[in-house]
């Protein structure tokens, strides 16, 4: 990983496409990751054991709770994608086209009546999904950049660098546990 010295002294760089998101691409991209086989075969097991302890009353009560959890994380991946279709119907600012851009000092998007940015030190947490980059800051929505696109405009390399010198991975175990960027170099 870069150090925050050598990254903030950047070349100036900048990047921005529009996009009219669909409703079907909001659910692919915000969709719950899949699930291992390994883990159905968990929930199996735990199903039937839980099922096996309804038969005596000491364990039926646990049984009954087990299943009703095996249940609802079973379904889990159906209700997030019924639950992002129904935020992207909510979401004013996903409808028409909206840019989304980056630059070597932060990132932001722009829609008809809507527009946020944030510096590289607001970024929360980035990943790559689906063939983009998807930058999420505190107070305002994803941005999404198409990596084939970032790549072409010979900024990705300097893009992902940024992200992974100011916020964690999504999903990645946490290296440190302290804050990143500048402001937590500063405190020494």
């Amino acid at each position: 990983m870069a150090s925050l010295s050598s990254v903030d002294r950047a070349t100036p760089f900048s990047f921005e496409h529009a996009w009219e998101m669909t409703a079907a691409d909001y659910v692919r991209l915000n969709a719950f990751p899949r699930v291992s086989t390994r883990v159905v075969l968990r929930l199996a097991v735990i199903a039937v054991l839980a099922v096996a302890a309804l038969f005596w009353r000491y364990t039926a009560g646990v049984g009954v709770l087990v299943l009703l959890i095996t249940g609802f994380v079973a379904v889990l991946p159906r209700l997030a994608g019924s639950m992002s279709r129904r935020r992207f119907a909510e979401s004013a600012y996903l409808r028409g086209p909206v840019a989304y851009g980056v630059s070597s000092r932060g990132f932001w998007l722009r829609g008809q009546n809507f527009g946020a940015e944030s510096d590289w030190v607001g970024l929360g947490v980035w990943q790559e999904r689906e063939g983009w980059l998807v930058l999420s800051a505190s107070g305002m929505p994803p941005v999404y950049l198409p990596i084939r696109e970032l790549s072409s405009a010979g900024v990705y390399d300097a893009v992902k660098t940024l992200a992974q010198a100011h916020a964690p991975e999504f999903g990645a175990p946490e290296t440190d546990a302290g804050p990143r960027g500048p402001a937590a170099d500063s405190r020494g």
